[in-house]
Order: C-alpha cells, then sequence, then structure tokens
C-alpha cells in the first residue's frame, strides 16, 4: 500500500423488486431479533443444564457420593425432562413430554429461517404474518416457564443436594 487513504461515497437503496414498506421490514427485523434473542436465552440455560447433569453423571463414580445416589438421579431426572431427553439431551419432548429447552430452541431456529415446507420470518423481505408472531409468543412463553423452571432447579434444587454432597465429604457441584 502507498499510505493513502481512498474515500467514494455511495447511496444504499431499496431493492427496487421489495414492495414491503418500511414498516413492514423494521417489523420484520424486530421479530428476527426477539428470536434471536430467545435462542441465545435457550441456549445459555440448556447449555448449563447439560453441563451440570454431565457433573452428576461423574458423580456416580464416586463411592462417598452413593449414599446420595437417589438425589443425584432426582436432579438428573429434572434436567432431562427440562433439557431435552436422548442422547445428548436434545429432543424436542423432555421425559415429561412436554416442551425443552432443546426443542424450543429448534422451533425458533425454524420459525426464523424457516423449513422444507414453511417460510422462515428471514425468509423473504416481507412484514411477519400473524401467524408468525403468534407462534413466537407461543414459544416464547414456554420458554420463559422453562427458563423459571429452570432458575427454581438453581436455586433449590442444586442447593439441597450440595448440602447432601458436603455432609457425604463430596465436592459440590454448581448449576450456573
Amino acid at each position: 500500500m502507498d499510505g493513502h487513504g481512498y474515500t467514494q461515497s455511495f447511496d444504499i437503496r431499496m431493492d427496487p423488486r421489495v414492495t414491503t414498506s418500511a414498516a413492514g421490514l423494521e417489523a420484520q427485523f424486530a421479530l428476527a431479533r426477539k428470536i434471536a434473542a430467545a435462542m441465545n436465552s435457550s441456549d445459555d440455560a440448556l447449555r448449563a443444564a447439560q453441563a451440570l447433569n454431565a457433573k452428576l453423571a461423574a458423580l456416580k463414580g464416586n463411592a462417598r457420593a452413593a449414599a446420595v445416589a437417589p438425589s443425584i438421579e432426582s436432579l438428573e431426572r429434572k434436567l432431562t425432562a427440562i433439557a431435552g431427553g436422548g442422547p445428548g439431551m436434545s429432543s424436542y419432548f423432555g421425559l415429561s413430554g412436554g416442551p425443552s429447552l432443546s426443542g424450543v430452541n429448534v422451533e425458533l431456529g425454524m420459525l426464523l429461517i424457516g423449513g422444507e415446507q414453511n417460510g422462515g420470518v428471514e425468509g423473504a423481505d416481507v412484514a411477519p404474518t400473524v401467524v408468525q408472531q403468534q407462534a413466537f409468543d407461543e414459544l416464547n412463553g414456554e420458554l420463559d416457564r422453562l427458563l423459571a423452571t429452570w432458575k427454581e432447579i438453581q436455586a433449590t434444587e442444586v442447593p439441597a443436594l450440595n448440602r447432601q454432597l458436603r455432609q457425604a465429604g463430596v465436592p459440590e457441584v454448581t448449576g450456573k
């Protein structure tokens, strides 16, 4: 480079093929951001639940932890139910048969980008539909309930197990 900077001005214009109003595009962007934020929240909680579940699984080999095995297994079942059951804890429904963090995350992703049979919010330069907004509201409500359950587990179940682990002389686990 010769050490000189160059500038060039340019105009940004809407694609002339797009007929959606600026308000419609703003609504699309706003909903897409809400979906992305919800996906981040569900993913953060899912990763934390999976990490805690891995710590609990590791405790099963600790002879001192055998005394608190029923409490460990109970917490594992709750974590699997909220995170999503099965290998890798990645199915839509948890053991309780209700929605899971991983399932809600997948559904939010489908709402955002779409799939084979439906277009997502970001699938075209159009305002979100009433159905898309309703779907987000429903999924976000499920996510709020799941996150409240996760916070309850962190606030009550993990400390209760840690008290039992301390009494058994076993290192505590963290649920963050």
